[in-house]
């Protein structure tokens, strides 16, 4: 407890020096929220210095001090609110994410019972299975709405599980490869939950056998708070190749409007389906048949190193395999075309060209040195070597590098260096995204207002 000599003047909480020494920006403003009657409950049950310690610990206290006043006046049961914060570690959790995205936070004050979603690490397959079980009871009542909302508020409410643990944790930069599995396991989860929904909308039956793999950072499980993510549709079963690319693509496009569309909460991501054959020219889901067509007489060299990411991610798994023991030989052999690593420096290149209009050093992603250099650099080494050593077929940026330092095709120097710096400039990725949920791989150029 604050002594009488750090109280403010009239005696009610912590005077502006107080404040000031604990990080907050608007000391004037933070006197008044701490005295709002909407604290009371609060108050009672923590003492005002250990609130204002844990405050200090916050991101952005001046945030986090307004999110927890709007989030007490929105709790329907603020006393329990109260007394499940006493625990120092949901608190913790909780403040921690209220000052580190506004986005988060307006998610939790208008869904105050998900607060209870920090209370716990984030667990995949129990997200999985209760993700799976509310859409499912929406279904059976009927409602297709219900069912959508049912997916969308149990993505959040894991995703701020998925925050508050990385937001706490003592060593960031090492927990950041489990942050992008978990988003990527979220990300799965979400999308199987859906499938029975898009399957209802567009009318298809069980006749027809649909999987959804997982392209880029989504298939190599490193996934970003928001980003596209990306996909192919590969289709099958009892019905003929006609009707099932029909219903198929029926059930692709459901999908993408249950997953991205306009709903009560916001949507979660864009599905991309951009990286499939012929691009957005080309058909949206097609038969193992088709792609074994399609990569074997006109697929171009970038389309395998695309496909170096690519696994199930949901629906029927057997038939995704199918997919992978097609497309992973070739992804292998790619290195042996003719200007194979000339096409790709040149593609590189015209990124680098396009990217040079902008000159902005705040770019993590394209600037250079950034993002793209490593994972670039990684997957060409896979490709060219990958090819008769099969210790460098890992998807993951991180460990294809470790495979390659070990390997000896980079010096364990630089290979370190890389590691040191991808990790670093993926967290603060991750923190400028988690902000306010809105896709960005530049540095911010001041505070978001």
């Amino acid at each position: 407890m604050l002594s009488s000599r750090e109280q403010n003047p009239n005696g009610q909480g912590p005077s502006r020096a107080d404040l000031a020494r604990a990080g907050f920006i608007n000391t004037t403003r933070a006197q008044r929220l701490l005295a709002d009657p909407a604290l009371t409950p609060l108050l009672q049950a923590i003492p005002v210095g250990q609130l204002l310690s844990d405050l200090s610990d916050s991101p952005d206290p001046d945030q986090a001090t307004l999110a927890l006043v709007r989030l007490c006046e929105a709790s329907p049961k603020p006393q329990q609110l109260a007394q499940d914060l006493k625990r120092s570690s949901h608190r913790r959790r909780l403040l921690a994410l209220l000052g580190a995205s506004s986005a988060l936070g307006d998610f939790l004050i208008a869904n105050p019972d998900s607060v209870a979603c920090l209370d716990q690490e984030f667990d995949a397959e129990k997200v999985a299975a209760t993700m799976t079980s509310r859409v499912k009871r929406a279904l059976d009542a009927g409602s297709i709405p219900d069912a959508v909302h049912a997916l969308r508020l149990g993505y959040y409410q894991a995703l701020c599980a998925i925050a508050a643990g990385d937001l706490t944790h003592p060593q960031p930069l090492q927990y950041m490869p489990q942050v992008g599995l978990q988003l990527s396991q979220l990300a799965d989860a979400a999308v199987a939950a859906a499938l029975p929904i898009a399957y209802r909308k567009a009318g298809a039956s069980d006749q027809l056998a649909f999987c959804v793999i997982a392209m880029g950072k989504t298939g190599a499980r490193e996934l970003n708070y928001i980003s596209d993510v990306d996909v192919m549709y590969v289709v099958g079963g009892a019905l003929d190749e006609t009707q099932a690319t029909a219903v198929g693509s029926a059930v692709a496009s459901a999908l993408t409007d249950i997953i991205s569309g306009v709903g009560t909460l916001a949507p979660l991501w864009p599905l991309d389906a951009a990286l499939r054959p012929e691009g957005k020219d080309g058909v949206l889901v097609r038969s193992i048949d088709s792609y074994r067509s399609y990569y074997t007489k006109w697929a171009q060299s970038w389309e395998f190193q695309a496909l170096l990411k690519a696994r199930p991610m949901a629906g029927d798994m057997n038939l995704g395999q199918q997919f992978i023991d097609l497309t992973a030989p070739l992804v292998w052999q790619a290195s042996a075309r003719e200007n194979f690593v000339s096409d790709a420096q040149a593609m590189r290149r015209r990124v680098e060209k396009e990217s040079a209009k902008t000159r902005d050093d705040r770019r993590i992603k394209l600037g250079p040195g950034g993002l793209r250099d490593v994972e670039f650099t990684v997957q060409l080494l896979q490709l060219v070597h990958g090819r008769s050593d099969t210790h460098l077929r890992s998807a993951a940026t991180l460990e294809a590098l470790n495979e390659l330092i070990d390997g000896g095709y980079i010096g364990r120097s630089a290979g370190q260096a890389m590691s040191r710096c991808y990790r670093f400039e993926r967290l603060i990725e991750h923190r400028a995204q988690l902000s306010r949920l809105r896709r960005t791989h530049d540095l911010p150029k001041k505070k978001p207002t």
